[in-house]
């Protein structure tokens, strides 16, 4: 026995010379040679537009292992401007790269690239984008389709698979710059945190059409923001978390803001439009299909959140209105979205909406507002097989009306029609008509003195052409004033006009049953908001009921 393990020792010991023999050649030698093939096949595979660059690379003999420090990706800016144009073009840093687990046996044996870990630390990576219009658009995408295609082209010949225990990137940023729209970048990402679990790429699923790789995959970001290519606003979302294990998506923050203030940003545009701030306190996804969402490019999810929403519209009238150009209704534009999305329900929660609007010889703006709104959406949905008229997005919404009387409204949206058609039936409880006055002093200049609205009750059916509906409103002892303006402000009432409307031009209650029913008609303007038909549709009907201004 002692003989036995006197011989194993001197065996072992001699295998470690050996090894720690290779690890000093591979050292010494090894690192500048594998460096220096690895720069060369970089400039060889992208046609001399690329160039490696790092300070250090290290092989790990007994650790199967290569570490990169300060490895950087440069193009070559020498090409002419032209060329460059019809160039996709990446260019960064990272600081630390590592990649272990190197699988030697796998490679040698069985013509299969095997490793354990790719760690990225603090990447920091910029694309732009190329002519999209490049003559080589139709190879690109006949030979790399999908992640997996390309991944499986790239290999060398001899290996007939690729496989990574995971593959993570740690505290990242990346830019995608563009030019086209003379920003210094349109998207960028900060504080990304990301691993892709289990990847395998072979013959097999290069062929198979799948759009992911793998579908056990965690992703996390502090900020991701956007120039919109309108130039008019910034999108930005903050601490985003997508977890394949837990099936989830969540985003705290989100926000469209205008990058422009109130009245300059319509001068931008150069004719009357709507000026709309965005926030949203979160934002969840529960119960995604992550294989169907990655794999068939469909977002399926069966539920979702979004908390305390603040939506703010602001419309400048001193402007020209915008030259005739159909509005298409949100729910029809939903239809056409190349990306393919199904949720269940989606609840809204606490949200806050206000409409303002600014007439041009007055200085300040007319608002509405629907405070402590609450909602629930049913059936979204625009895959191939719900665009029928069997299938509704269905819609229930509560909020206070001027933070006061209590809104309820459900709306259907047949997913079949491509007219825009679709219906509301809704009420509003008791309030204050003088509640009003913060609206219709700046938009109608009028003035609620007294009055009490009981109930409102309405049904509309609408569509791209305009609506029908009807209405019935409980209310009495309604009482206003005419106002009248000096340069810009506001400055008493027109006592005559507002007798002449008190007395002739308005019912002043119409409280005593049987309440009577008006029926009423709207045509649309094509290039106003869908908020716009709604609106004007139920103040027609307000008008014909109430046989006032």
């Amino acid at each position: 026995m002692k003989t036995f393990l006197r011989g194993f020792l001197k065996v072992a010991v001699v295998l470690l010379i050996v090894i720690l023999v290779l690890q000093i050649f591979l050292s010494l030698f090894g690192d500048g040679y594998v460096g220096q093939r690895l720069k060369n096949s970089i400039r060889q595979s992208s046609d001399n537009r690329y160039a490696l660059r790092y300070d250090d690379l290290d092989l790990g003999l007994l650790s199967r292992s290569v570490e990169f420090q300060n490895l950087r990706l440069a193009a070559d800016t020498s090409q002419s401007d032209s060329l460059k144009a019809k160039r996709s073009l990446i260019q960064g840093t990272i600081p630390h790269l590592n990649i272990s687990g190197i699988g030697v046996w796998d490679y040698f044996f069985s013509d299969a690239l095997t490793i354990g870990t790719i760690t990225l630390e603090e990447p920091r990576l910029g694309y732009q984008p190329g002519n999209p219009g490049s003559s080589n658009k139709k190879q690109e995408q006949s030979s790399f389709s999908t992640l997996d295609s390309t991944l499986y082209h790239a290999l060398p010949n001899q290996l007939k698979a690729l496989s990574v225990g995971q593959f993570s990137v740690n505290n990242g940023r990346f830019v995608l710059y563009d030019k086209a729209t003379a920003q210094d970048s349109s998207i960028w990402v900060n504080g990304l945190n990301f691993s892709l679990n289990n990847i395998h790429v072979d013959s097999t699923t290069a062929q198979s059409g799948r759009y992911f790789i793998t579908d056990d995959l965690n992703i996390e970001f502090d900020t991701l923001g956007r120039h919109l290519s309108n130039d008019l606003y910034t999108f930005s979302i903050n601490n985003f978390r997508l977890s394949g294990k837990n099936k989830s998506l969540s985003t705290d923050s989100l926000q469209l803001q205008p990058r422009y203030p109130k009245h300059e940003f319509a001068r931008q545009k150069g004719t009357e439009t709507d000026r709309v701030t965005l926030t949203v306190s979160h934002i969840t996804l529960g119960d995604i299909d992550f294989n169907q969402s990655i794999n068939k490019r469909k977002l399926y999810a069966k539920t979702g959140t979004i908390e305390q929403p603040r939506l703010q519209i602001f419309h400048d009238k001193s402007l020209p209105p915008a030259p005739p150009d159909k509005d298409t209704f949100p729910h029809v534009a939903f239809k056409q979205l190349d990306t393919k999305i199904k949720l269940d329900t989606l609840d809204i929660t606490n949200g806050y909406i206000s409409y303002a609007q600014q007439k041009a010889d007055l200085n300040k703006p007319g608002i509405v507002s629907f405070e402590k709104l609450f909602a629930t959406f049913k059936g979204i949905s625009n895959y191939e097989e719900d665009l029928n008229d069997n299938h509704f997005l269905k819609l229930h919404t509560r909020s206070k009306v001027m933070g006061t009387g209590g809104l309820n409204v459900r709306l259907n949206f047949p997913m079949g029609d491509n007219n825009g058609q679709h219906s509301i039936k809704g009420s509003l409880d008791r309030m204050q008509a003088a509640s009003f006055n913060e609206a219709t002093e700046y938009m109608a200049l009028v003035r609620f003195k007294e009055g009490i609205l009981h109930n409102l009750v309405f049904s509309m059916d609408l569509n791209n052409y305009g609506a029908q509906g009807t209405l019935t409103v409980d209310y009495e002892n309604f009482s206003i004033d005419m106002l009248k303006k000096k340069n810009d402000q506001l400055q008493g009432e027109k006592k005559f006009i507002s007798f002449i409307a008190n007395t002739f031009a308005m019912h002043k209650s119409n409280h005593e049953p049987p309440l009577p029913e008006v029926e009423f008609k709207f045509k649309r303007t094509e290039q106003k908001s869908i908020f716009n038909l709604w609106w004007k549709s139920l103040l027609t009907g307000l008008k014909k009921q109430m046989n006032t201004f």
